[in-house]
């Protein structure tokens, strides 16, 4: 993104500046995104102009697919498979006894 002149900035609807007040540059994105439901996403233009103003994308490909629309080349490089840690039967690896409890009648 930063390649082709974009910038990405995530913001918090709870976001305040250092004297406890929402940032006067995003105080209007804040009160909309907060009457429309969130999340929400804009995207701005160079100039500072608004080119979409709508509902966060869903999923990967609806996202890839607005960037798209708003002239962006996305590429996405997949992240490897997480494998399940060796102590995922429920105990503590670092214990001898079990993260869970048994009761006997």
């Amino acid at each position: 993104m930063a390649a082709q002149g974009w910038n990405l900035r995530v913001v918090d609807v709870d976001v305040v500046d250092e004297s406890g007040k929402t940032p006067n540059d995003l105080e209007a994105y804040i009160q909309d995104a907060k009457a429309n439901g969130l999340p929400r996403l804009y995207a701005l233009d160079r100039a500072g102009a608004e080119v979409y103003a709508g509902a966060a994308p869903a999923n990967l490909q609806a996202f890839h697919d607005l960037l798209a629309q708003l002239g962006l080349a996305a590429t996405w490089k997949r992240l490897p498979a997480i494998a399940e840690p060796a102590h995922s039967t429920g105990a503590s690896p670092n214990s001898k006894y079990p993260a869970h409890r048994r009761y006997r009648r």
